[in-house]
């Protein structure tokens, strides 16, 4: 019998798992990135001085997450350290699933998109609308368009 999960998330699930694998460099002390201990971002996180100011810790990312099994670990590193406190964050929706699925779906992801079009797009996108689509076992899961799911059902 096939178990499908299904779930509409908008750009929640990018913005969750970008914001998991760059968690440490989000926060990294960046001269005026911060003003106050409670802020849940830094002040540059959507300009193009974010890039520029931490632009040798993000390419040593990206070539680290190229492995699908760092990227695991990175994510379950931050998502072990930060979940159990429900620590706030841009972009972090800690009720949207558990830490296993967003290991499958980073899994598919980075097997399916090449990790600097994955990253640009969690970025930049803010009205990406993506439906998972998963079997428990994770090299038969699929990810598609909205629309796409509508034209299926």
């Amino acid at each position: 019998m096939l178990t499908v999960c299904r779930f509409h998330a908008e750009t929640r699930i990018l913005t969750t798992l970008f914001a998991l694998l760059m968690w440490d460099i989000m926060f990294a002390d960046i001269l005026g990135a911060f003003e106050t201990p409670y802020q849940t971002a830094p002040l540059d996180l959507h300009e193009e001085t974010f890039y520029l100011a931490r632009k040798g810790l993000i390419e040593t990312r990206l070539e680290d997450i190229k492995d699908i099994d760092k990227a695991k670990a990175i994510l379950a590193k931050h998502d072990d350290k930060y979940r159990p406190h429900n620590v706030f964050c841009c972009g972090v929706r800690w009720d949207l699933c558990p830490k296993e699925d967003l290991l499958e779906i980073i899994a598919v992801i980075l097997g399916a998109i090449p990790v600097n079009k994955c990253i640009t797009d969690a970025v930049i996108s803010s009205a990406l609308e993506e439906t998972l689509f998963r079997k428990f076992a994770v090299s038969s899961a699929k990810i598609m368009p909205e629309d796409a799911v509508a034209s299926r059902t």
